[in-house]
């Protein structure tokens, strides 16, 4: 085989293999109630380099919906950010800098491309990579 082929059969194989982890990832997605608007930033938490991005749904209990690592990163990751528990409540882990609570997150639905979790508004996951 002459290097044009083998380079074309290389092409191939790695386009299929980011066809089929790309199609995994929204076949997920829909599952959860989102769409191709989500993919782009979903394959960013995915591959590591996103720690989440907050969607457009928001809920009752001043909590507001962002998909992320699929991992449980955020206790280390909010460590990082001078964050420590405070405590847990209903399966809602409360972190803040002093003795009272800044805000309460919990993992509504997890798979093995991302999870869905719950942040209070106030402190939306995108602040955090700000600091």
């Amino acid at each position: 085989m002459d290097n044009k082929k083998l380079a074309g059969v290389f092409f191939a194989v790695i386009l299929m293999a980011v066809l089929f982890v790309e199609g995994s990832i929204l076949r997920a997605l829909v599952d959860c109630g989102y769409g191709m608007a989500e993919l782009p930033k979903t394959t960013l938490v995915f591959l590591g380099i996103s720690k989440g991005f907050t969607t457009d749904d928001s809920t009752e209990d001043d909590m507001s919906v962002f998909i992320g690592s699929s991992k449980d990163i955020y206790g280390e990751y909010f460590e990082k950010k001078d964050y420590h528990k405070v405590y847990d409540l209903d399966g809602v882990d409360y972190y803040g800098k002093g003795d009272d609570s800044d805000f309460g997150i919990s993992c509504t639905e997890k798979n093995k491309w991302f999870g869905v979790y719950k942040i209070s508004e106030d402190h939306p996951i995108e602040d955090f990579a700000k600091n």
